[in-house]
C-alpha cells in the first residue's frame, strides 16, 4: 500500500479550513479527486512509515457549510451546498467551538502556522514579516515537517500575500496574474507560474466573464465596492481555470510526483474572499428567493463601540434585495472553493 492511500488529512483555517466542492460536471471530477487522495481514515503510523499530510486552508470561510446545518447555526446559512467536505467532516472531527487568534489574515495565519499567540510573535496588522521579531528562530509547520525528511509544497495563500516563508517549503507556487490582484488577494496559482493558460477573469478589462478594476471600486453587480467591500458577479469562465482551480490540480500534481516519499502539502484556497466573481454555475445553485435575512434587533449597535458602528452603518445602506445577492454570491462562493 503507497503512503498516498494512508494520507493523514489536516483540516484548519481562519475559522474551519476545508475543501467545499459541488455536483457540477467540470468541478466535481477535481474535487472528487482530490477527495479520493485525501479521506483516508486516521490511523496510527510507525517513525519508519510516516503519514502523508494535505493542508487545506480557505480564505474567509465561515460555519456555511452543510455539515453545520442544525448546529444552531445562522439561517441564511442553511442554503448551504458543500457535499465533499461535508463527506469529509463525517470522517474526521467537526468543531463547534473553535475561535481564531485574531480576526486579521496576517496575525491569524502567522499564529496558525507558528502555533504561537500574534502577541509573541508582534504580529497585529497585514503589513508585518511575521519573522521580524524572533527571526529565522521562529519555526513554521512545514519547516519541523522539513527537518523530519518530508517534500513540502505550497500552492495558493497559505501565509499571507507576499508573507509566504519560501525558507519553509520545497516548492511554493504563488503566481500573481497582474499587480492588482496581489492588492485585493486575488492571485491565480498554477504549475512553472506560466500564466499563460489561466485568466483571472476578476481583472479582465471589457471582458464578458471579468470585471474591470473601475468596476470593482464601484460595486458592480449590487455592491457597493470596496469601500465596503462588497461585490459580486456572476461569469462564464471554466472551473478549473480559476486561480482555486489551478490551485487544486497543481496539489493533485505533487500528491502524484511524491507519492514514494513522505510529504507535507498545502493547498491555500482564496475563494470566499471578496470580491465575490466566479463561474455562473454556482451562483445558480443558490437562488436569491430562498435566501433568508436574520433578523436585526433595532438596539442590536447599543452596546458597540463607535468604530464598529460607523461600519454596520456602511452595512446598514445595503437594501434588503442586495443582502441577500450577497449572501447568495457568498454561498456561491463556498460552493465553488
Amino acid at each position: 500500500m503507497n503512503r498516498v492511500s494512508r494520507l493523514t488529512t489536516l483540516v484548519w483555517g481562519l475559522l474551519l479550513a476545508g475543501l467545499c466542492a459541488t455536483s457540477a460536471a467540470q468541478n466535481a471530477d477535481r474535487s472528487a479527486r482530490l477527495l479520493l487522495e485525501t479521506s483516508a481514515p486516521l490511523r496510527v503510523h510507525q517513525d519508519e512509515d510516516p503519514p502523508n499530510v494535505l493542508f487545506i486552508i480557505v480564505d474567509d470561510l465561515n460555519t456555511a457549510l452543510g455539515s453545520y446545518i442544525g448546529s444552531g447555526n445562522r439561517p441564511h446559512y442553511a442554503t448551504a451546498s458543500t457535499p465533499n467536505l461535508d463527506r469529509l467532516a463525517a470522517q474526521g472531527i467537526r468543531f463547534e467551538n473553535a475561535f481564531v487568534q485574531s480576526p486579521l489574515c496576517n496575525p491569524s495565519r502567522a499564529s496558525l502556522l507558528s502555533g504561537l499567540r500574534p502577541n509573541t510573535v508582534d504580529v497585529h496588522d497585514t503589513s508585518t514579516w511575521p519573522r521580524h521579531k524572533i527571526g529565522d528562530e521562529l519555526r513554521m509547520l512545514p519547516e519541523h515537517f522539513h527537518d523530519h525528511g518530508y517534500f513540502t509544497g505550497r500552492v495558493g495563500k497559505v501565509g499571507h500575500n507576499s508573507f509566504e516563508h519560501a525558507v519553509s517549503w520545497d516548492e511554493s507556487k504563488f503566481a500573481l496574474s497582474r499587480d492588482p490582484s496581489q492588492l485585493f488577494h486575488t492571485p491565480g496559482y498554477l504549475p512553472g507560474d506560466d500564466l499563460s493558460q489561466v485568466k483571472d477573469n476578476t481583472w479582465t478589462e471589457g471582458s464578458e466573464n471579468g470585471m474591470s478594476r473601475a468596476d470593482i471600486f464601484a460595486g458592480a453587480g449590487g455592491g457597493r465596492g470596496l469601500s465596503l467591500p462588497l461585490t459580486w458577479r456572476a461569469t462564464g469562465e471554466s472551473p478549473p481555470m480559476t486561480p482555486d482551480g489551478t490551485t487544486a490540480t497543481r496539489i493533485i500534481q505533487l500528491m502524484a510526483e511524491n507519492r514514494d516519499k513522505p510529504f507535507f502539502l498545502a493547498a491555500g484556497l482564496h475563494k470566499p474572499h471578496q470580491p465575490w466573481v466566479g463561474p455562473v454555475e454556482f451562483f445558480d445553485q443558490h437562488p436569491v428567493d430562498e435566501i433568508v435575512l436574520p433578523e436585526t434587533p433595532a438596539d442590536d449597535t447599543d452596546d458597540s463601540p463607535a468604530p464598529s458602528t460607523l461600519v454596520l452603518e456602511d452595512d446598514a445602506a445595503h437594501s434588503e434585495l442586495q443582502k441577500k445577492q450577497a449572501i447568495a454570491a457568498y454561498h456561491a462562493m463556498v460552493t465553488m472553493a
